[in-house]
């Protein structure tokens, strides 16, 4: 049977583990710790078996010289997991003490076999992005700094600690972050939507996609500050970072801005939060666009270059939601689907389907669609999203609102802004929960939602 896995690699102190893959850590005295899940091709878990891990060190790069390698004959637990020290295992080649771990790139390779069989077929290559705690003088500063930015960023490239079915066997085609489904926003504009929620480094500037749709931050974003080294991805509206001189009642205008005071003497932007309601149309578009997340700022895996994406205005998610006609077939049977609520590898959403859209053979056509319900009547395994997303689906997980530095929501509760604004003080959002569904509500300027950016075509 093929066997899938992601791979996982943290200090052993690290209290939680993502669900996804980050770069290799290397950090006790005999050895660092690893960790693989292990799933078959259905996406199943393959729990309480005997598996051989043949792991390589090669030097220089994932394909160079193998200066050490070694094996491991473990079980998988109830959940799939591997949990192996590198170091302890039977030497196969080489030393692991003769490796200068500081003087080149070191690169881990894993490879499982499954079941016994000889041939080690299912295999991994990440890069050990810092020394081994051995090799770290005594006393030295410097080196613990470097450990600490090690974990960090082994930290910055996982989920947060808050991932729902991550699926090493994605399959769907995303260009610069775009996904390829395409959706009518109007009578004459269509766009892709990014690969998932937009995200925030504040500790250094970085802006990034969630590595996949079902991906939120969660109660991670009660930690926003102008210093915080994790990922946010709820922002108050219009906090892209620009700020426009000629714009005085402009005051809150960075992402880890959390001001909730209202100024009266502002009388066309109480709260400080994206453009005044007198500067142009007071929305985040055409003079004012630069408030716009995606305009403003290059995002390092939706193309790397500013100006590649916006967010859509209010008038733009109603058509999209409400007015839009689709071709959805089911079993060569032609509906109007434009979404549905849905529960998608345990995180509740709503499902976008692209204009033209054909159902995947195997999966059921949902029970409710066009309207507000209830999540669990559209449930599907992260197997089966990944197909529908391959065929151009795309997924907003309910994730949550923050209030200054709270954090609030519960599993189904999802806020996107949209670029439109509602008089001085709010603007309008995308909001559903269980029983409904719009975008014709608003919310104060200074609340914290999620933003879901699109290309357009």
């Amino acid at each position: 049977m093929k066997h899938c896995f992601y791979i996982f690699a943290t200090l052993l102190t690290l209290a939680c583990i993502c669900g996804a893959t980050a770069p290799i850590t290397a950090q006790t005295t005999n050895g660092f710790g690893y960790q693989a899940a292990v799933y078959d091709k259905s996406g199943k878990i393959v729990a309480a078996k005997t598996v051989s891990a043949h792991i390589s060190i090669a030097q220089a790069s994932d394909d160079g010289a193998v200066v050490y390698s070694e094996t491991h004959t473990t079980n998988t637990n109830d959940k799939g997991f591997i949990n192996i020290i590198i170091g302890q295992g039977d030497e196969a080649s080489g030393s692991m003490s003769s490796i200068k771990w500081g003087k080149d790139n070191y690169f881990l390779r894993c490879d499982i076999t499954p079941n016994g069989d000889k041939k080690h077929t299912f295999s991994t290559v990440q890069q050990i992005v810092s020394a081994p705690r051995p090799q770290v003088a005594e006393g030295s500063q410097e080196n613990l700094l470097h450990i600490i930015d090690s974990l960090e960023q082994a930290l910055d490239e996982s989920c947060e600690c808050d991932a729902a079915g991550v699926d090493a066997t994605r399959t769907v085609k995303i260009d610069n972050g775009a996904l390829p489904g395409i959706f009518s926003v109007s009578k004459s504009q269509k766009v892709h939507f990014s690969m998932g929620n937009l995200q925030y480094q504040a500790s250094k500037g970085k802006w990034r996609f969630a590595k996949t749709q079902i991906d939120i931050i969660g109660e991670g974003n009660n930690n926003i500050s102008s210093s915080n080294r994790g990922w946010i991805d709820l922002f108050t509206w219009g906090t892209s970072g620009y700020h426009d001189n000629s714009d005085p009642q402009n005051t809150q205008y960075q992402p880890y801005s959390v001001s909730t005071e209202w100024n009266e003497k502002n009388r066309y932007n109480g709260f400080g939060y994206g453009p005044s309601s007198n500067k142009g149309s007071g929305n985040l578009t055409e003079d004012n666009a630069k408030y716009d997340w995606g305009i403003f700022n290059a995002i390092d895996n939706g193309g790397g270059k500013e100006g590649l994406w916006r967010t859509l205005t209010h008038e733009e998610w109603e058509y999209l939601l409400n007015t839009r006609s689709t071709e959805f077939i089911y079993e060569g049977t032609t509906y109007d689907i434009r979404y549905c609520m849905a529960n998608v590898a345990g995180r509740s959403g709503i499902i976008l389907f692209p204009d033209n859209y054909s159902m995947p053979a195997g999966i059921p056509i949902p029970k409710s669609y066009n309207v507000g319900g209830d999540f669990s009547v559209f449930a599907l395994s992260d197997v089966m999203w990944n197909i529908l997303e391959s065929a151009g689906a795309v997924f907003l997980p309910a994730a949550g609102y923050r209030v200054g530095k709270t954090f609030y929501g519960s599993a189904n509760d999802g806020y996107y802004w949209s670029a439109s604004h509602e008089g001085s003080d709010y603007a309008y959002r995308v909001v559903f929960g269980v029983g409904f569904a719009g975008a014709s509500s608003t919310g104060g300027r200074f609340d914290a939602f999620a933003v879901r950016l699109v290309q357009g075509l």
